[in-house]
């Protein structure tokens, strides 16, 4: 089962290693909420995953790159995009019958342009943004920018992984509207 966390104006749902589950939000509290649903590349996520090790893969796709001649990042990364797929639907369905109630954002988009990404959140939430919390995410994106975590997967997939992946989540790039060498 997956967790939900309700704050003051925001819905947020973590995405566990362990359980990619969607959470199902009854409509009394999406109306009274705003959400923010944050999507990473596949190929990033599974990467993360595995480089995490074992307790940071699930066990069917360790189960299954042991039984079968696909690569773990694959299995990982398809299992990952199956459920942000459904996740993705769930939005664009709130979006429709929630106006101005949902904000989508990519993660690559946040380690590009943390700046500009925190003060439209804080724009979303109708708060002001504090300095002191825009300097603190300043410092972590430039960090992980420094670290290249947005991009390392493209150094270490080779081609056949990332060909298939991008087959497989064809749906889930659509929908995000990017196409899968953007990111």
């Amino acid at each position: 089962m997956a967790v939900c966390i309700y704050r003051k104006n925001l819905y947020t749902r973590p995405a566990y290693r362990h359980n990619p589950t969607t959470c199902t939000l009854p409509s009394d509290v999406i109306s009274h909420k705003l959400i923010h649903h944050l999507v990473r590349d596949p190929r990033a996520v599974a990467l993360s995953r595995i480089r995490f090790g074992p307790s940071g893969c699930g066990s069917y796709t360790l189960h299954l790159s042991r039984s079968s001649q696909e690569s773990r990042i694959v299995a990982e990364a398809s299992l990952y995009c199956r459920h942000v797929t459904a996740d993705i639907r769930s939005r664009l369905a709130l979006e429709r019958e929630f106006p101005g109630r949902v904000m989508l954002m990519r993660y690559e988009e946040v380690v590009d342009n943390p700046d500009r990404r925190f003060r439209d959140i804080y724009e979303f939430l109708d708060e002001p943004a504090p300095p002191a919390t825009l300097v603190e995410m300043q410092k972590m994106a430039k960090k992980g920018q420094e670290k290249n975590v947005s991009t390392k997967w493209q150094r270490n997939l080779i081609y056949a992984d990332g060909t298939t992946i991008a087959r497989r989540c064809a749906e889930l790039f659509r929908l995000l509207n990017v196409l899968a060498i953007d990111i």
